[in-house]
């Protein structure tokens, strides 16, 4: 409870993303010293909602990925736009530009 206090004296309002990881990570260490200390502590039960895998993009080059691969060692010195644009000719409408914003962030 002070440790939650505390993040409301800090943070007021509503937590942002960078709160909430600065409160997920003060009670990663709480828990990391309770332990030390002896104390039993319970598993994490907010994590065991589903099994099912979160947070993953659909693999959107899968199909054509040999190929992708085969042309960048035919021309190691293309850009990904250009090996874009490529696929995008010879398989219209399969790619649009904002895949190429999708394989950038990864």
């Amino acid at each position: 409870m002070q440790l939650f206090e505390e993040l409301c004296i800090q943070f007021p309002g509503r937590f942002t993303r960078k709160q909430y990881k600065t409160f997920a990570r003060r009670v990663s260490d709480w828990r990391k010293r309770a332990r030390e200390r002896g104390v039993v502590v319970g598993p994490k039960t907010y994590r065991l909602r589903s099994d099912r895998p979160r947070g993953r993009r659909p693999e959107i080059f899968g199909q054509h990925w040999p190929e992708m691969v085969e042309c960048l060692e035919q021309k190691p010195d293309q850009t990904a736009l250009e090996l874009l644009t490529e696929f995008q000719a010879r398989y219209p409408g399969a790619y649009s530009t904002t895949a190429l914003h999708i394989t950038e962030t990864r």
